[in-house]
């Protein structure tokens, strides 16, 4: 020890001397490792003791000339390391090791059989007990080795859990950034959006390339409720008047249950206790629609005057219908959501989905998609009977919004009203080549409840870098809708 300052200095003999053999031992001791070297250790450093073999490598900068590196390689050097006691390994196994927020991300390689340590010249290879381990970070490398395997093992989760906390806080930051710098063009675009888009909501835009570009990034948050509402259209003409109407209806439904006379309320038992089922996992990570929430009532609002709204008709609640309306009462008010709602359900090309019915071919040409696009996970998910209505259903029902994030579910929206229900195919797609490599490890039990339960962790860029990548046929969608469109006339 030189000066008290934790610089461990190791003198090494002629090159035809023996390597030491070193590990790190408790503080407030000194050993003699033999006549080349010889180390004494204060309170405030470490101590190397001969017990296994290795070295310390110092790293050459770029700079060093050969006639220094030459040099090195005679072993004739002095190796000096500014090492704190911390950098190397407490001297002690906490049995809960705490993470802090200046935890270092080391990355880490374990090492046995083998290895040999050294830049240019390569002595005999050296065994290395289990025992032992390296830590290896951007500017130096530590090798270590504890005092039983147990030991080792417990460092060793301890460091993976520090290296994986850092992973995943920095991708959450470079998930940010991107996400901040997306916002931020989409914001500075409201003005082209007010001037050249929304004029033109009735014609293709896909004849505007900037538009079309513009969109496939999202619609900016203050112009979206008028390009929503402009895009889906009110053909059914519902009015204020009849919206009024309803919801005394439904007022008045309300102060009968509350007397426990289900009066109005009388065949709807089944759909209001499926609704219920709903709200409890409708955006959970918003916090806005749970009980007590913000945005609670007005939920609660437009889904029930949508059951008395459609009452005649035999569907009823359709599970993930709260999603759907969730989603509206983001940028809309309640009447402005309840007439998105019912024209996607009644007027809108794929309403025939939303109520459950026409899905059957859907889910066939979904099939033939998948085995054209991703031919291993069609096979895996075939041969453990997972069939696409297994979780098509719960994708396109709620337009993803059911295990997507709101924020990335939204963006999927967006597009669907720019290129229609094919959109929803190639972002379906786009799901299951991000988990495929997942799916293919999973039984069935665990595939199915990957494919149903929310998929909170996709990176927005990947996938929509993945379902620009998705070819779908435009003619054998367009067979697909004439198909639909007579299935729906014969009726």
């Amino acid at each position: 020890n030189n000066n008290n300052n934790s610089n461990i200095e190791i003198q090494v003999g002629s090159e035809n001397k023996e390597i030491p053999q070193v590990t790190l031992v408790a503080p407030n001791q000194s050993v003699d490792i033999n006549s080349n070297v010889t180390v004494v250790s204060s309170s405030n450093s470490p101590v190397i003791t001969n017990e296994f073999r290795s070295r310390i490598i110092e790293t050459i900068p770029e700079s060093r000339t050969t006639d220094d590196i030459n040099d090195r390689n005679n072993l004739n050097v002095s190796h000096s390391r500014q090492r704190s006691r911390s950098a190397i390994v407490p001297p002690t196994i906490p049995e809960k090791p705490v993470l802090t927020e200046k935890s270092p991300a080391p990355f880490l390689e374990e090492k046995s059989g083998s290895i040999f340590f050294g830049r240019t010249k390569k002595p005999e290879s050296i065994v290395i007990p289990e025992r032992c381990f390296s830590i290896i970070t951007a500017h130096r490398s530590l090798d270590l080795m504890a005092t039983s395997k147990q030991v080792r093992d417990a460092w060793l989760g301890y460091l993976r859990e520090i290296l994986e906390r850092n992973k995943a806080e920095e991708s959450l930051r470079l998930i940010a950034l991107r996400n901040e710098e997306r916002e931020q063009r989409i914001l500075s675009t409201g003005e082209f959006w007010t001037k050249e888009v929304i004029p033109r909501l009735d014609d293709d835009l896909h004849n505007n390339s900037k538009a079309t570009m513009l969109w496939r990034m999202g619609i900016p948050p203050a112009v979206r409720e008028e390009v929503w509402s402009k895009r889906i259209k009110n053909h059914l003409n519902i009015t204020h008047e009849q919206y009024n109407e309803i919801q005394c209806v439904m007022s008045v439904a309300r102060r009968q249950a509350a007397q426990g006379v289900m009066g109005t309320y009388a065949g709807l038992e089944d759909s209001l206790q499926l609704f219920k089922d709903d709200i409890a996992i409708t955006f959970p990570e918003l916090k806005l629609f749970h009980e007590g929430s913000p945005l609670e009532q007005s939920l609660r609002d437009v889904v029930e005057i949508h059951l008395f709204y459609q009452k005649n008709h035999p569907y009823g609640y359709i599970q993930g219908t709260s999603f759907i309306v969730a989603m509206f009462l983001l940028y809309m008010d309640e009447f402005g959501s309840f007439v998105s709602l019912e024209s996607l359900f009644h007027s809108h090309p794929f309403g025939s989905f939303l109520r459950g019915v026409q899905t059957q071919k859907r889910f066939d040409f979904f099939g033939e998609l998948l085995a054209h696009n991703l031919p291993l996970v069609a096979q895996h998910l075939k041969s453990l009977k997972i069939s696409p209505d297994m979780y098509i259903r719960h994708w396109f029902g709620t337009f993803f919004t059911k295990i997507l994030t709101a924020e990335l579910a939204i963006r999927v929206f967006d597009n669907f009203l720019l290129d229609g229900e094919i959109f929803l195919y190639q972002c379906a797609l786009g799901v299951l080549s991000l988990l495929s490599a997942k799916i293919q490890s999973l039984n069935q039990s665990s595939c199915r409840s990957l494919l149903c339960a929310p998929i909170h962790d996709l990176d927005e860029t990947a996938l929509f870098s993945a379902i620009s990548s998705i070819k779908v046929s435009k003619a054998k969608f367009q067979k697909l809708q004439q198909n639909l469109k007579e299935e729906a006339n014969s009726k």
